[in-house]
């Protein structure tokens, strides 16, 4: 009885062990054996003749314009009955350092990540639509002006030839969690109830909110960076 006890408790030791020996092993993205710097120290010339050599794009030796100009984008802001609609936008940093580039051997991807020290927006024309339930919105336009302070953007493309900008996928990460704004007053819809109570509920979460729609402009901002200041795609 002993016995089979015994290779019964040894048997489901070996299958959990089996089971769980898979989740230990590294990650290909995290494994120092798959990572190659092809650039020593970041050089930009160097990743210059990178992206040139395994691309149709043509080097260019930058700046970024400062500030970049931007014509126009609209965002809905999550759990609100806003939508913000900026026209002449300018941003202000884009021109930061390199902070990594490597190629995964294993997984076959290309990583440039830029930090940013201070990044800035501004705009004269930043709309606010409140919607209203079985009402026309109410608009308000005013200024509005951003400081992120250090943002690093990432940027992964998915081959590691015949490099394609408009496909790599785009991650921003903002270090500061509460940026500082400054927000012109006729932004305040204070002639409706509805809408007031929308731009309360939008101010107590502006903060979060901001960090959110940077990161989702961070395709824009990376792209230009990248054809400003290593290799033109003619996009």
């Amino acid at each position: 009885m002993k016995y089979k006890l015994c290779l019964f408790l040894s048997s489901l030791l070996n299958l959990i062990a089996a089971k769980t020996a898979p989740c230990e092993e590294l990650d290909p993205a995290d494994d120092p054996k798959n990572i190659v710097r092809p650039c020593p120290n970041f050089g930009l010339d160097c990743i210059r003749e990178y992206f040139s050599k395994n691309s149709q794009c043509q080097i260019v030796y930058g700046p970024v314009p400062d500030p970049l100009y931007y014509g126009h984008y609209k965002v809905d802001i999550p759990n609100s009955n806003v939508t913000l609609d900026f026209s002449d936008v300018n941003v202000g940093g884009l021109n930061g350092n390199i902070v990594e580039f490597y190629i995964n051997t294993e997984t076959q991807k290309l990583v440039l990540a830029i930090e940013t020290p201070s990044l800035r927006l501004y705009t004269e024309d930043a709309l606010f639509q409140y919607n209203r339930k079985a009402k026309e919105p109410i608009e308000r336009s005013d200024y509005l002006e951003v400081k992120y302070g250090r943002v690093t953007f990432t940027a992964v493309f998915h081959r590691l030839h015949n490099l394609d900008l408009s496909s790599a996928d785009v991650n921003s990460y903002v270090e500061n969690a509460s940026p500082q704004f400054e927000l012109g007053p006729c932004i305040d819809p204070s002639s409706d109830t509805e809408a007031q109570n929308e731009f309360r509920k939008l101010m107590s979460s502006f903060r979060d909110d901001l960090r959110e729609l940077f990161s989702l402009q961070g395709q824009i901002f990376m792209t230009s960076y990248i054809q400003y200041n290593i290799c033109d795609f003619g996009c």
